[in-house]
C-alpha cells in the first residue's frame, strides 16, 4: 500500500518543552481566571493530551493555590473592610461555600421491637 502523504507526514516537527513562562501562564489561566483545558491548549498552540502531559502539577495546583489565596484574603477582609463581595462571590462560586445552612436531616425514632408491648392502648369497654 503506497502512502499518500508522504513519507514525513506524521512525525512531528517540533516537541513542545515547558519553560518557566508557560507554567506561569498554564497556573494562571487555569487557576485564577478559570479557563478550560482545551482554552489554554489552543492559547499554547498545543494539544490537550500534551497541556496534560507536560503540565500536570500546574493543573492540578493552580486551583487550589487560587482558592487558598482567596481564602486567607477573606479573613483578613473579615478583619478590616474591603472588597468582600467580590472575595464571597468568588467563594461561593469556586469553593462551593454558601451563606445558607445545611438543612438538619429529620430525626427518625426506632422504637425497638417491644415498643408495642410497652405502650399498646387498652381497648374501651362500650358494654352498658
Amino acid at each position: 500500500m503506497v502512502n499518500r502523504r508522504g513519507p514525513d507526514q506524521h512525525k512531528r516537527t517540533k516537541i513542545h518543552e515547558p519553560t518557566a513562562e508557560s507554567r506561569l501562564k498554564v497556573a494562571e489561566l487555569t487557576g485564577l481566571l478559570g479557563y478550560p483545558r482545551d482554552e489554554v491548549a489552543k492559547f499554547l498552540r498545543i494539544s490537550v493530551s500534551t497541556l496534560v502531559r507536560r503540565y500536570r502539577t500546574e493543573l492540578s495546583q493552580a486551583r487550589t493555590d487560587a482558592n487558598l489565596r482567596v481564602a486567607s484574603n477573606l479573613y483578613s477582609m473579615a478583619c478590616k473592610p474591603g472588597n468582600f463581595k467580590e472575595a464571597a462571590y468568588w467563594a461561593g462560586t469556586r469553593m462551593g461555600w454558601s451563606e445558607k445552612a445545611p438543612e438538619a436531616a429529620p430525626i427518625q425514632i426506632n422504637p425497638g421491637p417491644d415498643w408495642q408491648v410497652l405502650f399498646k392502648p387498652k381497648p374501651l369497654d362500650l358494654d352498658p
